[in-house]
């Protein structure tokens, strides 16, 4: 029944397969996606968490480094690892395929090339050269050929790498479309099942067995490595496939019980595993249940916001909006109030505060009262 649902779906669409005459479908099908505008934006803004953090973390040394450090900082960085930028490209995804199938590629193109070239490109050279300034690494040398111009903005990057292969995509479908119906309810068929999202880390063992045949970890493609383009690329193609079936965003985004058993099961594992194996097997299990764990939290994280965020929301409106140009600045601000901070030798709690709750008001004031007001601030900072 199950595979005759998913059929009808990718052949008709929702609403056609629905109203098919002696069908029934149980399946539950939430239409609205108003969670998903709320969790890109959190998304976004735990970056400043994230890097404000930083500055505390024992396991780490970044930009700004602070000689008082605690255990609670590692923790909470890993936590936001975890999640944060695997779903936010699952999002991006989604959202993707969304536009390009509503306008063309064509005008997608043009569309993201002015939300996402722009802004990157201004920010390299307006704010994060003063970054690099502050951190006395303000060279030719350095910015333009070390990729220092980079920093926080390597998700833009990839972005475009992504966004470029989504149109191929998109395109080939359109040359070929028995081939894109015959993918659409296979992958559609396999991926609404509950259990294989036992069977996704496995992505992460295929491009660990590429870099044993070619160097991806070296090979910079506009600053970012090959790697580091492949290991995300996973989870943005998820998200096209989120958008091509109704059926797998309702099993997404909704609560299992078994989910949390393998997410508690994984998480354990990877307290025991170094007691019990060592060497090659230690390796493979721990990479499986890391590439597991950060599957299930990708999955905590949609059941969470469209439980409580499916609806209208003024508040997450505007931050939608407003989040964009709060990560571009961030970084900037996060680090100068760092420098500040730590030579004031200030209690690391309390530091940590003062940065996160300063570096989001400052942000969001340069959005509400620079970006929103000036056209042309507008244009290079939030790309519309």
């Amino acid at each position: 029944m199950t595979n005759t649902i998913i059929f009808l779906v990718n052949l008709f669409g929702v609403d056609s397969a629905l109203q098919l005459p002696g069908f029934q479908c149980r399946v539950r099908i939430s239409m609205r996606l108003y969670y998903m505008d709320a969790m890109r934006s959190t998304l976004m803004l735990l970056g400043v968490v994230l890097h404000a953090a930083q500055i505390y973390n024992p396991d780490h040394v970044w930009k700004v480094v602070s000689s008082e450090r605690a255990i609670f900082f590692s923790e909470l960085s890993n936590i936001i690892h975890l999640f944060r930028m695997p779903a936010f490209f699952i999002v991006s995804g989604f959202f993707c395929l969304m536009t390009v199938i509503k306008y063309g590629e064509p005008v997608f193109i043009k569309l993201r090339s002015k939300r996402i070239m722009v802004p990157l490109i201004s920010t390299a050279l307006l704010v994060n050269s003063v970054q690099e300034y502050l951190l006395g690494n303000l060279t030719v040398q350095r910015f333009f050929l070390d990729s220092g111009w980079l920093s926080h903005l390597w998700f833009l990057v990839n972005l475009c790498w992504y966004f470029l292969i989504a149109v191929f995509l998109v395109w080939v479908a359109r040359q070929l479309p028995f081939l894109k119906g015959m993918l659409a309810i296979s992958a559609s068929e396999i991926l609404s099942r509950r259990w294989i999202i036992l069977l996704l880390p496995g992505y992460d063992f295929l491009v660990i067995i590429l870099g044993k045949i070619i160097p991806i970890y070296s090979i910079s493609l506009g600053g970012v490595t090959l790697f580091g383009l492949l290991i995300y690329f996973q989870y943005f193609i998820f998200g096209l496939f989120l958008y091509r079936n109704k059926n797998m965003q309702y099993l997404f985004a909704s609560f299992q019980w078994v989910y949390l058993l393998f997410l508690m099961i994984a998480c354990i594992g990877v307290e025991i595993a170094p007691k019990l194996i060592s060497g090659l097997g230690l390796e493979v299990v721990n990479i499986y249940l890391h590439g597991l764990i950060t599957w299930l939290a990708c999955q905590l994280c949609f059941c969470f916001f469209s439980k409580l965020f499916n609806r209208q929301s003024r508040v997450f409106f505007y931050l939608s909006d407003a989040s964009y140009s709060i990560y571009l600045f961030h970084h900037l601000i996060v680090i100068t109030l760092g420098i500040w901070i730590v030579q004031l030798e200030m209690n690391m709690y309390l530091g940590f505060s003062l940065i996160v709750i300063s570096a989001m008001l400052l942000s969001l004031c340069i959005h509400h009262f620079l970006i929103l007001r000036l056209p042309l601030l507008r244009l290079l900072f939030n790309g519309k």
